[in-house]
């Protein structure tokens, strides 16, 4: 995973840009800047030209457990709904 100046974390995965611009796209885990997007979760965003570093492993893994606990809780949620019909 790879740490961000801005603070920004995202897996060291990228893909073009798919509006076909210059650049190329990785795939964040968390956002510096979650105003319109939560903190947390999993998105693509241009991150060309920023300076990064490798994330500890530490915080890789507490990342990537509290990801795991959200997915946990949603289908958690949905089976409660299921149960509850609720549409």
């Amino acid at each position: 995973m790879l740490l961000f100046d801005c603070g920004c974390i995202a897996f060291a995965i990228t893909r073009p840009d798919p509006a076909g611009k210059e650049g190329e796209e990785h795939l964040l885990l968390y956002a510096c800047d979650s105003r319109d997007e939560p903190a947390l979760g999993v998105y693509w965003r241009k991150m060309h030209g920023k300076a990064h570093t490798e994330l500890d492993r530490a915080r890789a893994e507490e990342l990537l457990t509290e990801l795991g606990q959200l997915a946990a809780d949603g289908q958690r949620y949905r089976e409660l709904r299921a149960l509850l019909r609720i549409p």
